[in-house]
């Protein structure tokens, strides 16, 4: 294994692994700048950050963000919300992808349930991970109009029946 460190006044900031995990601590890092304002910054005309699964193709396989963080004190870590740009299908060489939002479901770190999906389609799906329409929504859907002098509420149920209208 291949092992780069590097240390001030004797303290090991940053080791570089070819294998394994690597690390910096203090200070934020920069790919394109000298002058990096946040923990990672990215800065080039084309920016493009690749998120790059190297799971052999498989359906529901590509990129993902995790958000995380403490759950109980700072000892217990939990993920929160993520999002995942993956492969729609199991056919080779076809590279349909979704975009979905996940978010935690309670008390346990990992439980992470999808709640919005975006199809190769343009399909929206809130709830459903198959939306077959434009926009699909699993469960009810509540829409409030404040506008001007037009307030009201219009809910539809999973049957597609108005509900109310106020």
């Amino acid at each position: 294994e291949g092992k780069l460190q590097l240390y001030d006044n004797n303290t090991l900031t940053t080791v570089i692994r070819s294998f394994g995990d690597s690390y910096i601590q203090g200070g934020n890092v920069g790919i394109g700048t000298t002058a990096p304002g946040n923990k990672l910054t990215v800065a080039d005309p084309a920016t493009w950050l690749d998120l790059f699964d190297t799971t052999s193709m498989a359906v529901d396989q590509g990129g993902q963000l995790n958000f995380s963080g403490y759950g109980i004190g700072t000892t217990t870590v939990g993920n929160f919300a993520l999002i995942s740009g993956a492969k729609e299908n199991v056919t080779s060489g076809d590279y349909k992808g979704y975009f979905a939002f996940f978010t935690n479901i309670g008390s346990v770190p990992g439980a992470l349930s999808e709640k919005v999906r975006i199809t190769s389609q343009g399909n929206v799906g809130i709830g459903t991970t198959v939306p077959g329409q434009k926009l699909s929504v699993e469960g009810r859907l509540r829409a409030v109009l404040t506008t001007g002098t037009d307030n009201g509420v219009v809910c539809i149920d999973t049957v597609d029946e108005l509900l109310r209208r106020a």
